[in-house]
């Protein structure tokens, strides 16, 4: 477990980077909010992204994990370094693939000839933000449907509050845990108050 001395720091070390932003958002849902994950600024920073992606992957260094799978766009930088970290740890070689989304958005496929590494093997799946967790369990199913035998599931930051239970997996893990609130637009706090929308982020 992560102390919690621990998890401020590495709080810290992510507002730093101004991967954590405060203000009114839109968020993809279409509901507001005061808090926005921007994992985007995280990624240029290599070290950073590198050094969160062996946190996840030392807590799956006994689980026998022979293939990351990752949702495209935003866990393809993790897929890489989780796989990189377990690869070097366990002393064999972890793959790293990403699903991408079919041409209306609606599901995940996996293209490119990446099935042949998930059909069999023991799987961890890993996304950067968990909000309403849709993603994260479409490729889940999709590692099942070809054949992968999923033993857990990873973040970088869990909004939703979510457990291995809800999302249907024997282990989950999560590197920061900022609980997500928001309001339906006709009820949101910062639009009775006047708030502007931040622009750039979410919706907006």
């Amino acid at each position: 477990m992560i102390r919690v001395h621990d998890r401020d720091r590495l709080l810290e070390m992510l507002h730093a980077v101004g991967a954590v932003r405060t203000g009114h958002f839109i968020y993809t849902s279409g509901r507001h909010g005061a808090k926005y994950v921007n994992k985007d600024a995280l990624y240029p920073d290599a070290m950073l992204t590198a050094y969160f992606c062996e946190i996840i992957a030392d807590r799956f260094v006994k689980d026998g994990i022979e293939v990351v799978l990752a949702p495209a766009l935003g866990g393809i930088d993790l897929k890489t370094w989780v796989s990189y970290h377990l690869s070097r740890k366990c002393g064999r070689k972890v793959y790293g693939v990403y699903a991408e989304k079919n041409s209306d958005g609606t599901a995940f496929l996996l293209r490119r000839g990446y099935e042949t590494f998930v059909s069999g093997r023991r799987v961890l799946v890993v996304e950067d933000v968990l909000n309403t967790g849709g993603s994260i369990r479409k490729v889940l199913r999709l590692a099942e449907s070809v054949g992968g035998i999923v033993v857990g599931a990873a973040a970088l930051v869990d909004r939703g509050g979510f457990t291995a239970e809800l999302l249907g997996v024997p282990k989950l893990v999560s590197v920061f845990d900022m609980p997500l609130e928001s309001w339906d637009p006709e009820r949101c706090p910062l639009c009775r108050d006047g708030a502007p929308l931040t622009k750039g982020f979410g919706k907006t």
